[in-house]
């Protein structure tokens, strides 16, 4: 009898645990939008768009990767790789871009 218990009791706890990591459903896309796969960065930290129309893509080994017209460009903009260290929770975590770009720095 409290081998049999035992035995319930395991399997209630497998079930609880398929239950707890099935993955959740995907999300929807708003209407007007679609879900496309761009391109693949590795490891991307950011994404920011220009006023011209690119997507610049920051990546954790320091990479700023540049798509224009839906193609990812084959050079990186910049390239940070050997200037930082991007183990853990470091690299090019983030990207700023002039909401003005007709505007010149002094």
């Amino acid at each position: 009898m409290a081998r049999s218990r035992s035995i319930f009791v395991l399997l209630v706890m497998l079930g609880s645990l398929l239950v707890a990591v099935t993955p959740a459903q995907a999300p929807t896309v708003p209407t007007g939008f679609t879900d496309s796969l761009v391109a693949a960065v590795p490891n991307p930290t950011a994404v920011q768009g220009t006023a011209d129309g690119r997507i610049l893509v920051a990546s954790k080994q320091g990479l700023l990767r540049v798509i224009k017209n839906g193609v990812l460009l084959a050079a990186p903009a910049i390239n940070l790789n050997a200037k930082i260290c991007w183990n853990q929770e470091r690299g090019l975590l983030g990207i700023a871009v002039d909401p003005n770009p007709a505007t010149k720095a002094i």
